[in-house]
Parts: C-alpha cells; sequence; structure tokens
C-alpha cells in the first residue's frame, strides 16, 4: 500500500515541470544488433496541450480508477496477474541492455524525419518529478499504433466553407500507459510493456543458459529431453522466477526424494527423471517457485507467483 501510494505522489509532480516533450519510437528487433529504436521527436499545438494532456494522465492514475485499482505493485517475475503493476530496476538482467539504448535512443532523437517515413509502434512522453526533494526524470510509454491515415474522412473548413479531404497523418494519444520509468526504475502497468524491451526474448535466453546449467548437474535422467522440453512452452517465461536455492538444495540425494515424495516427481534410482514433458514441468515449477503444498492437506499445487510472507 505504501508504494502505491509513494507512486501517486510521484504521479501528482508531473507539472512541477513544465519540461514535457513528445517523441514517436518504432521499435525494432535484429538477430544481429537486438533491439534498437528510431525516435521523432514532434510537437503538437496549441503548446499548452501537451500539458493538458499530461495533466489529464495525473488525474487519471491518482483518481480511483488509477493505480489504487491496482492490488499491489510486486517485482517483476513473469507472471501474468491482473491489477498488479510489476517493477524492475534499470539493471536487471533483463532489460538492461535495452534500457541504455533506449535512453540514448531518446535523448537524440530525429527532429527532421518526415513523419511518413517513421512507423511508430509506441509514443512517449518525457519529463521530470518529485520524488521527495530530489527531481527525477521520467518517461511514460504508450504502446500503441499512434498514427493513422483516414480514409474517405473530411473536415469541415471554416475558411473555405466546405469540406476538405483527411489526407495527412492523424495523431491519436491515449491516456493510459503501459510503462513508467521513474528515475533507475521500471514499472509494467500492463504485460504490452514486456515489448518495449523485448523482455521475451531475453528471458528465452536466460532460461536457455540457465537449463543448460542444470542438465550438467548429474542429478536428472535425460538430459537432452530435459534441455529441450525445458526451453519450450510456457517454461521460459517460468524461468524469470528462477530460485537457485531450490536447485542447490536438490543437490542432496535425501532432499531429492523428499521434494519426490511431496510434489509428484518421479525418480529413478537417485536421479529425477526427465523423460517426459510432465515431469520436466514439474521439476520446473519447483525450480521456479511456481510449486507449493496445499495448507490444508499438503496437496502439491501450481502458483502463479509466490513472495516472503508478510
Amino acid at each position: 500500500m505504501m508504494e502505491k501510494n509513494n507512486l501517486i505522489e510521484v504521479f501528482k509532480s508531473f507539472l512541477v515541470s513544465d519540461a514535457w516533450s513528445l517523441q514517436l519510437v518504432q521499435i525494432k528487433n535484429s538477430v544481429k544488433n537486438g533491439i534498437y529504436y528510431v525516435c521523432r521527436e514532434i510537437h503538437i499545438e496549441p503548446e499548452q496541450k501537451l500539458l493538458d494532456f499530461i495533466q489529464s494522465i495525473t488525474d487519471y492514475y491518482c483518481s480511483d480508477e488509477g493505480i489504487a485499482c491496482y492490488k499491489t505493485i510486486d517485482n517483476y517475475t513473469g507472471d501474468i496477474i491482473d491489477h498488479v503493476i510489476y517493477k524492475l530496476e534499470k539493471d536487471s538482467p533483463l532489460i538492461a541492455q535495452a534500457f541504455d539504448v533506449l535512453i540514448k535512443a531518446t535523448a537524440k532523437p530525429d527532429r527532421e524525419m518526415k513523419i511518413t517515413e517513421i512507423k511508430p509502434t509506441a509514443v512517449l512522453f518525457i519529463g521530470s518529478a518529485k520524488k521527495g526533494e530530489e527531481d527525477i526524470p521520467v518517461m511514460l510509454v504508450s504502446m500503441q499504433k499512434p498514427l493513422s491515415v483516414l480514409k474517405n474522412k473530411f473536415i469541415f473548413s471554416k475558411f473555405e466553407k466546405r469540406f476538405k479531404e483527411l489526407d495527412e497523418p492523424i495523431l491519436t494519444l491515449k491516456r493510459t500507459v503501459d510503462v513508467a520509468i521513474i528515475g533507475d526504475t521500471v514499472y509494467l502497468f500492463s504485460l504490452s510493456g514486456e515489448k518495449l524491451f523485448n523482455i521475451e526474448r531475453t528471458y528465452k535466453t536466460l532460461c536457455k543458459k540457465m537449463v543448460g546449467e542444470i542438465a550438467e548437474c548429474g542429478f536428472i535422467s535425460d538430459k537432452d529431453f530435459f534441455i529441450n522440453a525445458a526451453n519450450h512452452g510456457a517454461n521460459p517465461r517460468r524461468f524469470v522466477a528462477y530460485n537457485k536455492e531450490h536447485f542447490d538444495w536438490l543437490k542432496k540425494a535425501d532432499n531429492r526424494k523428499k521434494a519426490a515424495e511431496k510434489f509428484g516427481l518421479k525418480m529413478k534410482q537417485n536421479n529425477i527423471d526427465t523423460s517426459d514433458v510432465a515431469s520436466v514441468e514439474k521439476l520446473v515449477k519447483f525450480l521456479c517457485n511456481k510449486a507449493m503444498l496445499d495448507p490444508c492437506d499438503a496437496r502439491p499445487i501450481e502458483v502463479a507467483a509466490s513472495k516472503p510472507w508478510s
């Protein structure tokens, strides 16, 4: 609750400064270079309209319909739970490289590119806020295609007293944001925000690395099948919450037997059986904080997310 209130206070302070700017961003990915951004700074008139729009964002997120509607603010674990704001720090392995590329790209946006040459997939509002007594940089991101060309649409010209065809791009802004970057912290208001940093690609890469290390542990029965199964389906997302302490605990044969009894893991002698998909998924869930015991009857259950009891 305290963290939600703190975030609301930051949103309330957006207009302490009127130095806000607006950028269109095209997110690009390549196998060779990874993620990069094409940024085009734009201006809207009258100029006051931009600050009015920032005020509307503040009003919305500080109302009962905004941040107050979210259940909590949690560390990003790859889980998909409604009404939760997920946060990451800029040095998280999931976003560190992309975060740095984004900051550099937005610091030097193109100001001359023809609007028709960019195909933006996001809108960025860049400004600052107050966090206590400190001024901190803010970036509000709406994951949308903001430009459109309307067909068979006409606008009335009061000077020419006739309707004229709309043949130039139309800019549409939404007051809802998918990502708020406040200082060094990234807040995901929706999972659409994952696309800003291509988090899916990163957690698949990290999953492959961790699965490879686990496969060499010596206590699983079928290394090749485990590698293949653990890198597919929902498992890469699960590995965002990988708990190495669980892995280290399984290094003892007695602990593996305990886990097998409690969570239905199959065993082959002293090794965990990883010769079928169901067995691999049970092991992955155990390693990634998704396997818990029902407090009433000790049945193994899958949970979306786990965190220390408070």
